[in-house]
């Protein structure tokens, strides 16, 4: 890696593999995280998710090489990393000011008030301090996880399926926390299956199959790896008549539901869309389009497109 791509990056990972047994979880695994991005690491069950996060937090051997460089973020000269797991366990007969008190005894913090009132009141959660945890909600008890990994002022936070159990709400709720905590120049790493989840927030798109790096880089070039393809939504009283239209070349699929038709183009023949158009203008069909999205594209990294 060259010296000014690594004054710049949070993670570096060179070739990196993970054996459990005889089963081969990660091979040969290489990707970088730039400083100050949020990267979601996506890919379906049992990709390597959870097993390279634990690699990176330390808390599995691996073989390889791996990198975790400190970043400018404001007040951080204590910790490079903050890790919250899928299944964190909390002291739910404490409060939640107890909480972070007894893991900023742990972590040997100075001025431990004042960052426990300032983590809580980052994460939203200053009014409730007082509360005990187990009258928390899934929702309140993520922000609480969090905070605890705030204590330190890490310049790069793991955050495992945060968004596992929770309703769309709430997780909406909780991306927008995340994003404000980027902002103060701290790397993120999320881990999903349901890339939707974190589409809005992430700016770095890490995707794993089957153990091995499929993508790393932005969203948008993502969107260039995968073809490309757009949906026509057509509303039709004769549903018969849209199979005439299989004939037109770049039309991959035609998926038929009631009234409603959904026509998948390939949009690297560039006539598709005009002769799709003529013929519903000609034949007077009402018809919307659907644009492509990043989730659609991640779909296609695994054949769902």
């Amino acid at each position: 890696m060259d010296k000014q791509r690594k004054e710049k990056t949070a993670l570096r990972v060179e070739n990196l593999n993970k054996y459990y047994g005889s089963l081969h979880a990660l091979k040969d695994v290489s990707l970088y995280i730039p400083r100050g991005k949020v990267a979601g690491l996506v890919g379906p069950n049992c990709a390597g998710k959870t097993t390279l996060i634990k690699c990176v937090a330390g808390l599995l051997k691996y073989q390889g090489e791996l990198e975790i460089l400190e970043g400018d973020v404001e007040g951080s000269d204590t910790s490079m990393i903050g890790y919250l797991g899928e299944d964190e366990g909390y002291y739910l007969q404490s409060t939640g000011e107890q909480y972070l008190r007894y893991f900023s005894e742990l972590y040997l913090l100075d001025n431990k008030k004042d960052k426990i009132d300032q983590k809580l009141k980052t994460v939203g959660l200053y009014n409730k301090r007082s509360e005990k945890i187990k009258n928390y909600s899934n929702g309140m008890r993520k922000r609480l996880g969090i905070a605890r990994c705030l204590l330190t002022d890490p310049s790069l936070l793991i955050l495992d399926e945060p968004l596992a159990g929770l309703d769309p709400i709430i997780k909406q709720d909780l991306m927008s926390l995340i994003s404000n905590i980027s902002k103060g120049k701290r790397s993120v790493l999320i881990s999903t299956h349901q890339l939707r989840d974190i589409e809005d927030v992430c700016n770095w798109l890490i995707v794993l199959k089957e153990g091995e790096v499929a993508y790393n880089g932005s969203p948008i070039g993502a969107m260039d790896v995968v073809r490309r393809s757009k949906e026509i939504v057509v509303n039709i009283s004769d549903i018969d008549r849209v199979h005439e239209m299989k004939s037109i070349e770049g039309v991959l699929d035609i998926e038929v539901d009631d009234t409603s038709v959904k026509l998948v183009l390939d949009t690297n023949i560039p006539h598709v869309e005009k002769d799709i158009f003529k013929w519903l203008l000609k034949e007077e069909i009402e018809f919307s389009t659907a644009n492509n999205s990043l989730d659609k594209t991640y779909r296609g990294f695994f054949g769902h497109e």
